[in-house]
């Protein structure tokens, strides 16, 4: 198990994850003032998002029931646990985004399903972003 958001397992059976990304923002406002530098004072945090970046080949990878299972727990709209495979707890994220990009169609709109081990040009390339509740 690479991660698991609620049920959801992250693992080359399902949504395998080349890259993780977390950008974590803290809000602050400037107040101007005459004949000097601006002022800043701190707001409190502020957005906290991960970005799992990935790509599905057909031949290992769960492929598109695996993005609609993520995108039916978008639509719930409810915040999930994140685990990581090590034991860390990142805490609640709720699915914000799913991004899919396919490529090597077959005639028939089909993706190349082939099931060589070395016919990798039937790719999915998948970024699931959540952000922290």
């Amino acid at each position: 198990m690479m991660m698991a958001l609620g049920q959801f397992v992250f693992d080359v059976p399902t949504v395998p994850y080349q890259q993780l990304q977390r950008h974590t923002a803290w809000r602050h406002v400037s107040q101007a003032r005459v004949g000097e530098r601006p002022v800043y004072q701190y707001l409190g945090p502020g957005e906290d998002t991960l970005t799992l970046n990935g790509v599905q080949l057909p031949e290992f990878t769960g492929g598109r029931p695996s993005l609609d299972l993520l995108r039916i727990m978008a639509e719930q709209g409810k915040a999930w646990p994140l685990i990581e495979g090590t034991g860390y707890i990142y805490g609640l994220w709720a699915i914000t985004g799913v991004e899919e990009t396919a490529s090597a169609f077959l005639r028939d709109a089909r993706r190349n399903a082939s099931s060589s081990a070395s016919s990798s040009n039937a790719s999915t390339t998948t970024a699931s972003t959540c952000s922290a509740i």
